[in-house]
């Protein structure tokens, strides 16, 4: 099925002080599903969450998602092993993507076709995929850190405050 701890279609969540963990989607949104709907979602641990195919910790097509103050891993998935955005539009603010793992590509965040996908003083990083360990597509990030850019259209090191590494450097 989708979403092992949430789904969302159509609807508005609002998830606060929460933990989602634990969960297993035989194909997308380990921990939550967001398609088409409005995610929110602060103060928040997701961790632990498995996909077979999509999205570990968070699967959302064509929809708005909105994290803040939100901690991601130890998360796994064919691709996008914390996050998988697709056709939607995604913020992560002061958030944490580390230690995910995707047995493709985008350990930590797979972006495809995104609306937008914007980190803001948030941090990527020492998440495990054999292509795009921690962001695998398109972002956009101020005052943020990924620790290996490789694969990555986005943040550029020392611009907009952000410090992105590289698979020689992460």
């Amino acid at each position: 099925g989708l979403g092992g701890g949430l789904l969302n279609s159509g609807g508005i969540l609002t998830i606060d002080n929460s933990t989602i963990s634990d969960n297993s989607s035989l194909s997308d949104g380990g921990g939550i599903w967001n398609d088409p709907g409005t995610t929110t979602v602060t103060n928040t641990k997701i961790f632990g969450n498995t996909a077979n195919v999509k999205g570990g910790g968070v699967f959302s097509s064509a929809g708005t998602v909105n994290f803040a103050n939100t901690t991601f891993t130890g998360n796994q998935a064919y691709a996008g092993g914390g996050i998988y955005c697709y056709a939607s539009t995604m913020t992560l603010a002061n958030s944490t993507i580390a230690t995910n793992s995707a047995s493709d590509l985008g350990g930590g965040i797979a972006s495809w076709v995104p609306i937008a996908l914007t980190l803001t003083n948030s941090i990527v990083a020492l998440n495990n995929a054999p292509t795009a360990p921690d962001v695998s597509g398109e972002v956009t990030g101020i005052f943020s850190l990924v620790g290996n850019g490789t694969n990555m259209i986005g943040p550029t090191d020392g611009i907009d405050g952000n410090q992105v590494g590289t698979s020689a450097t992460p």
